[in-house]
């Protein structure tokens, strides 16, 4: 399974589908952002009345325009990040966030001191009421005396937007939510603190949540931390972060002031109508969260993609963001005409109709308009995001003085009306006025210039020349072939001229050919005449009959092309090369395959063909996105007509609108020419097109320009197998994956280290010196090559020198080292090789065992001191190249980032293998492909008899060329999500378990062909721990995997094995190391949980869990998953315990901390269930007893024959907590306790108190402060008391106090945990209707309690129970007790 990652890759990934997954944290986070805004709402609403209601209402313009600013500034100084972060510009990213930092402090401290002087004047001139403003003052003041932390919990969530992490900010303001909202109602509620308790709450939430993110950018995003060098002062930078982070805090502060001034004629309204507004605009707010989200999402992306310079992505972005909006509007506002009354009522907690109608009626109002809101944000945030800094202002004043016109002239005279429409009207002046500003962008508009001096020029090439070139072209997957209709007439239809003849003819003109003018101007005559219906009839006519692709045709498919454009209306093309096809507008947003067909001149079936003048003349109007897309092409791709001549009115149509959309922007282009000899050049003297000449001979025009095509295909084959498979000489192991890309026909047979190379390929002589030594390598003893008739064999031993030889023992040893996790031998031979300076040692194996290790330092360095030398002797490219995606994985486990395809394109200019290994994984995914493929047919097939290797054979071979392929190439894969190693890892290890689990018939057992598997490899047991601990537990328990068989010589080795991780474990301090060496400690833990240990076994592996310095890890409630496995391993094997091992377990354990108690339970479990003898009072035991806490004191009762029963009962008497209850009842159900203490039934009544509190208030504050503890505490706390009630353990007296109960709490958890029902029973058991109970109550009870309500024959229950056994899966003790009962009392059990 691949590996979660929180960032989205903004820059690469499809379009729609990353703004969609990077949108879903912010959505979330604006939704639990207003949940936390509108708890203070309700809390206040509903506790303090409408006044403090108002009181809010009436400082919110206020609280939002300070909010608001400290939003923009964050929001806009993470635009300079972003755009850094695209640009890969690592330094000028720290640099931004340092400067981020100082404005931040800058501002925050202006807007702390000027809030101080300013608020109560602005209070009284916003006419804030007099009965209200104090409260209004006292909320606002404590906000913004704490301004820097809402500025801080901005800008760390806008830093982490900056590069694509959305996902954690979202968790950060999640908890911080859920804690206001509880520290909402204490202080509001216990503490009373009124309305300011409300401010203190927010303050303290938003303090949490900056913490937490500092915390994780300083863990897991060091990209983000600035050393002492970016803080220095950069003029122009300042400049640019100032510039964009007071523009758009700016932006937002006029846009909250013109709200503030609109809160003046609010407030002029009296209290009810401030509160009706107030509950309005908060669910506003929240209605807004989708329009909000999605142009934060695409400011993060515009700025990415403009750091990238990627204007076609923001061009896109913008378009599906506005798509989005207007769904997401529609939706929203049906829903608010809905329910919009009730969602006031619910916001407000007001019965008042004047805060209901007016609420409710703002909502309706304002909702249709949301569509233009969404693409206000969205144009506004793209704006800002592109570096425009007044543009996205002018829009900001624009609605300040809106405003102002309708407080001054329209509010006085219709009132509170007046403020409803105010803000809708104004959005649409605002669209149009930031729609303009955005399509006609300098940046928009124009694309960035592209030089190619190599296709510059190119007007005397000869026909061979031209072929290389768009060979290379088509290779690098920058050919773009465009189609007329020369290559449909091959077909059968008709030529552009023959078309224009069938509309001439209608109009009486008679002539056979027509000028290119003629050409567009006759079928302009004929739809004026006649219409359209008559119009498309013509076409209809033509194109409507059957007609067939041509070789030409054949020959595109082959040539794999991303796009082919044409003129075309038939549908030759898309029905021989199944493309998506482009043919409207419509059909652009929709593309999400590689290759794609665009009609640029419509389709026949649409009825938007391009046929006449007017359709060239406003083509980019009909077709805005389609034209785009094409100049998009131009400016990027080599072009190649095809089915033109110079003298096709289309030819000149498209070159026209080139050269004056585009001008030079653009690359070369070439015209293949069947007709003519002229070159055409525009009115500029300006050479557009290169035209190909082509001699046709014997009037064979098909034939000469697939033979055309045909060469360019045959020349890029001949190109890309040139240098393609260099990288394979290079590398110091290749699986049969990698093989067959050299050459299809080559099988490996053989396992392990003794392989051999069959070449079934006749005719074709092999290159065997250049692959020799990586045959070598990979473990090839002997090749063999079917020629013909003859097999020539050669001996890979004997063709290879010495060293060679010497150089695999090392790698075999270090290799060792690695899979056992013995870190000491790996570093000793790791220092010994690498100091013996040997030649052409692999020291990919040693980067790797660094890396595995956990040493990425030196990792680093020692890859580095290989790339450096690797430059200076001038080695192969390739060998640096993978050098530097060694370097670059290694750098992603540090969260640095290397510019891999930056340095490929240094020394390539077209993708090859190399690319395709680095950039796609390319072995790797092969490896994947073949392990699903094997998977799918061991699962298919588990019968299947096979006289040949078996899938599970197959599988192992697999898995060991997986491991080689990547150890002994430097390929650490563990933490890149599109390798598909664990993938291929995890499928092997199903398929192990399925060859494992598969019963075969027992006649078929005598084969060796099936896929059956007795005992797992050592080598298994490594690939089970290289996944993650949960899939691999996951695994076991879907295979219902108890226990894993394997020889006593590799439990032995996997003894070893836990013995080397721990003492690796000792040589770490770094917290991140150790955690992940404790996750392999829990894998080998759950392994050999899963063995059947020898008693010699079982003691060596607890003699070193007690011997291990810091064992406390075994005891301690800290590592549940090492304890857990720990207790499994101890609960398997009990019996092979002796008094000698309990003895030094307990000794050991004694001097513990926070012991954990389950596992003392558990060992002193099994000493008494081995029946051991107890320790003596003067044992070293018993002495120790006394500094034990509680419980564990309670478990040694089992152990120890000193009595120290009285002790403990004093202790749980002193302090009857549920702890104590927990260990009474543990003395009870073990027979040290007979009957109730004398206090026993007191204790019981107080700790009911306190956990279940006279009011609600009180419990719901106890829950509050003391979070699940408590929850658990009355879960454990009704368990116990329902456990005595039915054991008869309680007085008469008090199982009466217990049926007058009545605590409503306390009846809530019952009911919430099914336990009502039993409850009532228990109490009143003669009383009880027992036709009330279903079989989950039943399930509650043990089986002889069963029975005795069996034996009431009470017909319902009856009737109850035997449905219930009939049913598929019955409860044990419920079936067992019913037939008992029927066989015991003769009753029929049918």
């Amino acid at each position: 399974m691949k590996k979660f990652n929180f960032s989205v890759d903004l820059i690469n990934d499809n379009i729609l589908k990353s703004l969609l997954i990077f949108s879903i944290p912010i959505l979330v986070s604006n939704i639990f952002q207003q949940l936390y805004n509108m708890a203070d709402i309700a809390i206040v609403g509903h506790t303090l009345g409408d006044n403090s209601l108002a009181a809010i209402g009436a400082s919110a313009a206020i609280f939002e325009l300070i909010f608001g600013f400290a939003l923009g500034i964050g929001n806009g100084l993470s635009m300079v990040t972003a755009r850094n972060y695209g640009a890969n510009n690592k330094n000028l990213l720290k640099k931004s966030v340092a400067g981020s930092i100082v404005i931040g402090i800058w501002i925050t401290v202006g807007v702390m001191i000027l809030s101080r002087f300013i608020l109560m004047p602005l209070l009284k001139i916003l006419h804030t009421p007099e009965n209200i403003i104090k409260e209004a003052f006292e909320y606002i003041n404590i906000i913004t005396m704490f301004i820097g932390v809402t500025f801080s919990y901005n800008l760390s969530s806008g830093l982490l937007r900056a590069i694509g992490n959305s996902f954690m900010s979202l968790v950060f303001l999640v908890i911080a939510s859920i804690l206001n909202i509880f520290l909402d109602i204490y202080f509001i509620t216990s503490l009373k603190m009124g309305i300011g308790g409300a401010a203190i709450a927010t303050v303290i939430a938003q303090a949490i949540s900056v913490i937490l993110s500092i915390i994780y950018i300083y863990v897991k995003e060091p990209i983000l931390i600035p050393r002492k060098k970016h803080f220095r002062f950069d003029k122009k930078l300042y400049k640019e972060l100032l510039g964009q982070g007071l523009s758009m805090g700016f932006m937002i502060a006029i846009v909250l002031m013109g709200t503030l001034i609109l809160q003046y004629a609010i407030n002029g309204f009296g209290y009810l109508i401030i509160a009706g507004h107030t509950s309005a605009r908060k669910l506003m707010g929240f209605c807004n969260i989708p329009l909000t989200t999605i142009a934060l999402a695409l400011a993060t992306f515009v700025s990415q993609n403009k750091g990238a310079n990627k204007v076609d992505r923001i061009r896109k972005g913008v378009f599906y963001a506005n798509m989005m909006d207007i769904i997401f509007a529609i939706g929203i506002t049906i829903f608010v005409y809905l329910f919009s009354k009730n969602m006031i009522h619910l916001m407000s907690g007001s019965e008042s109709e004047i805060v209901l109608h007016n609420g409710s009626t703002y909502l309706k109002i304002a909702s249709p308009f949301f569509t233009i809101l969404g693409i206000l944000f969205n144009l506004r945030y793209a704006l800002q995001a592109l570096g425009e800094k007044l543009i996205p202002l002018v829009s900001s004043v624009i609605e300040f003085f809106g405003k102002i016109i309708f407080v001054i002239f329209i509010v006085p005279k219709l009132g509170y009306f007046g403020v409803m429409i105010c803000e809708p009207l104004i959005w649409i002046v605002m669209v149009g006025q930031l729609a303009w500003a955005f399509y006609g962008n300098g940046y928009m508009k124009g694309y960035r210039k592209m030089k190619d001096d190599s296709m510059k020029n190119n007007i005397n090439l000869t026909e061979e020349q031209c072929i290389e070139l768009l060979a290379k072209e088509l290779e690098k997957e920058k050919l773009i072939i465009f189609v007329g209709a020369g290559v449909s007439k091959n077909s059968g239809l008709p030529n552009w001229n023959e078309l224009i003849k069938e509309y001439a003819k209608e109009l009486g003109n008679k002539k056979e050919n027509f000028k290119s003018d003629e050409i567009l101007k006759i079928p302009e005559k004929y739809f004026k005449k006649f219409g359209e219906t008559k119009y498309y009839e013509i076409l209809n006519k033509i194109f409507s009959e059957k007609y067939e692709p041509n070789s030409i045709h054949e020959v595109l498919k082959k040539m794999n092309l991303n796009y082919i454009v044409t003129t075309n209306y038939d549908n030759l093309i898309e029905t021989k090369i199944n493309s998506y096809v482009v043919s409207e507008d419509t059909d652009l947003p929709h593309h999400n395959t590689n290759t794609m067909v665009i009609k640029m001149h419509g389709d026949i079936v649409k009825k938007n063909v391009v046929l006449k003048k007017s359709d060239y003349k406003n083509y980019e109007n009909n077709f805005p996105l389609i034209s785009t897309y094409l100049k998009g092409l131009f400016t990027t791709n080599t072009i190649l007509f095809i089915g033109y001549s110079f003298n096709d009115a289309s030819v000149q149509q498209i070159m026209k609108w080139i050269r004056n959309i585009l001008k030079n922007d653009t690359k070369q282009a070439f015209l293949v020419d069947l007709n003519s000899n002229t070159i055409i050049q525009d009115k500029n003297k300006e050479q557009l097109i290169t035209r190909i000449p082509l001699k046709v001979l014997n009037n064979e025009y098909e034939k000469t320009l697939e033979s055309f095509l045909e060469k360019i295909v045959d020349k890029k084959n001949e190109i890309s197998k040139e240098s393609k498979f260099e990288i394979y000489t290079n590398l110091n192991y290749l699986p049969e994956q990698s093989l067959k890309k050299i050459d299809p026909y080559f099988t490996i047979w053989g396992t392990d280290n003794q392989k051999v190379l069959i070449i079934q390929r006749i005719g074709k002589l092999f290159n065997f010196e250049k692959y020799k030594d990586v045959f070598y390598k990979s473990f090839i003893i002997k090749i063999i090559k079917q020629e013909k008739s003859e097999n020539q064999e050669i001996d890979m031993i004997n063709q290879n020198q010495e060293n060679l030889k010497k150089f695999k023992v090392i790698e075999r040893k270090i290799l060792k080292s690695i899979y056992n996790y013995d870190y000491n031998d790996f570093k000793n031979l790791a220092n010994e090789y690498l100091n013996n300076k040997l030649k052409n040692i692999n020291k990919l194996i040693i980067v790797y065992g660094f890396i595995f290790f956990l040493e990425t330092e030196k990792a680093k360095s020692l890859i580095n001191k290989m790339i450096t030398e690797d430059r200076l002797k001038n080695h192969a490219k390739e060998k640096i190249i993978w050098n530097y995606f060694v370097l670059k994985n290694i750098e992603i486990i540090r969260k640095n980032v290397v510019e891999l395809k930056s340095i490929y394109y240094d020394y390539y200019k077209v993708k090859n293998q190399l690319y395709e290994e680095i950039f796609n994984y390319s072995t790797l995914e092969s490896i994947n492909d073949e392990m699903n493929k094997l998977f799918d047919e061991i699962r298919n097939k588990k019968s299947n008899l096979y006289f040949q290797e078996t899938p599970l054979e197959k599988a192992k071979q697999l898995s060991k060329d997986l491991f080689y392929f990547c150890s002994l190439n430097g390929i650490y894969n563990k933490y890149f999500s599109n390798s598909n190693y664990l993938e291929s890892i995890k499928k092997y290890i199903e398929i192990l378990f399925i060859a494992y689990t598969n019963k075969i018939k027992e006649e078929y057992l005598q084969f060796k062909g099936i896929n059956v598997l007795n005992e797992f490899t050592y080598f298994d047991f490594y690939l089970m721990m290289e996944i993650d601990y949960n899939k691999l537990e996951f695994l076991c328990k879907q295979f219902n995997i108890q226990i894993l068989n394997c020889s006593e010589k590799v439990s032995k080795r996997l003894i070893n094995t836990f013995e080397n991780i721990l003492k690796w474990r000792l040589k770490q301090d770094n917290r991140n190391s150790l955690l992940k060496i404790e996750g392999y400690l829990q894998k080998i833990l759950l392994l050999i949980s899963k063995l059947n240990l020898k008693e010699k076994q079982l003691k060596s592996l607890i003699k070193i869990i007690l011997e291990y310095k810091d064992n406390s890890i075994f005891f301690q409630k800290a590592k549940p998953f090492i304890i857990e496995n720990f207790k499994q391993i101890i609960r398997k094997n009990y019996q092979n315990l002796d008094k000698e091992i309990f003895e030094n377990i307990f000794d050991n354990i004694m001097e513990i901390k926070c012991l954990d108690e389950q596992l003392v339970n558990n060992l002193t479990y099994y000493f008494l269930k081995n029946k051991i003898d107890k320790f003596s009072e003067n044992s070293k035991i018993a002495t120790k007893i006394s500094n034990l806490d509680l419980e564990v004191k309670s478990y040694f009762l089992r152990v120890v024959k000193k009595d120290f029963l009285e002790e403990i009962k004093n202790e749980i008497n002193y302090n009857f907590n549920i702890l104590g209850f927990e260990i009474y009842m543990f003395l009870w159900s073990e027979g040290y306790i007979t009957e109730p203490e004398k206090e026993f039934e007191k204790n019981i009544e107080i700790l009911m108190n306190y956990l279940f509190p006279n009011t609600h208030e009180e419990y719901i504050a106890k829950s509050a402060m003391n979070g699940g503890t408590i929850i658990i505490s009355q879960k454990k706390f009704i368990n116990y008391l329902l456990t005595l009630i039915l054991n008869d353990f309680l007085s008469n007296t008090f199982k009466e106090k217990l049926r007058n109960y009545n605590n409503k709490d306390f009846f809530e958890d019952l009911k919430s945990d099914g336990l009502k029902e039993v409850w009532e029973y228990l109490l009143s058991k003669e009383k009880y209707d027992l036709s009330k109970f279903t079989e989950n109550e039943l399930e509650l009870f043990p089986k002889s309690e069963i029975k005795n309500l069996l034996g009431a024959k009470n017909d319902n229950l009856l009737n109850t129970v035997k449905k219930y056994v009939k049913s598929n899966l019955p409860n044990d003790k419920i079936l067992e007790a019913y037939f008992e009962y029927t066989d015991e009392n003769d009753v029929d059990g049918k």
